[in-house]
């Protein structure tokens, strides 16, 4: 993970292609435009201390999806040099860095059990409707600590209904709400 001269870096992913079963990307999606609605939109922050998660999180959405390449990642930064490691990690990604300024909510956090919740940048979902472009009507945001382990259209097509959130319930590996891969069930999803 750390390279020549303490720069981070890691081992280009080999190329995602959509199965058959996909649309063709409409032209502004081959050229990285996030406003085609066939897009799959996913909120991720990346920052140093939890890159290998996030980095870990994009390649298990891509590997598990039918059609990686209707998927468009937003990341959510507050140091300015990862896009670059980014784009040498998954050159044909779909993407769009977005810089969150700490100094909005740091003043508003006081401290916590958990170091992680004292960081500006976990607080940056909250800004979303604010950050992203104003076409993207819906998004998925991912923690950077989660692998994904099924086709993420599959979560991105559940209904809300009237409502604007839709979160897991608190899930554990005992739980009669988990639902393994790939059984056609949405239990556990509340919406909000």
């Amino acid at each position: 993970m750390v390279g020549a001269g303490g720069r981070l870096n890691f081992r280009k992913a080999s190329a995602f292609r959509n199965s058959n079963a996909c649309a063709s990307p409409s032209p502004k999606t081959q050229i990285g435009g996030a406003c085609d609605p066939n897009l799959v939109h996913v909120a991720i922050t990346l920052d140093v201390e939890y890159l290998r998660g996030s980095i870990a999180a994009v390649h298990s959405v891509l590997l598990h999806s039918l059609c990686p390449e209707s998927v468009f990642f937003h990341f959510l930064v507050s140091e300015t040099n990862l896009e670059a490691l980014v784009q040498s990690t998954f050159p044909q990604l779909k993407f769009r860095v977005y810089y969150f300024d700490p100094r909005m909510v740091r003043s508003l956090i006081s401290t916590s059990v958990r170091q992680a919740l004292e960081q500006p940048l976990n607080y940056a979902r909250n800004y979303l409707a604010d950050l992203l472009e104003t076409c993207v009507e819906r998004v998925i945001y991912l923690d950077s600590d989660l692998v994904v382990v099924d086709d993420i259209s599959r979560l991105w097509t559940t209904s809300l209904g009237s409502k604007t959130i839709g979160a897991p319930s608190t899930v554990t590996p005992t739980s009669p709400t988990t639902s393994p891969p790939l059984s056609g069930r949405t239990s556990g999803f509340r919406h909000f």
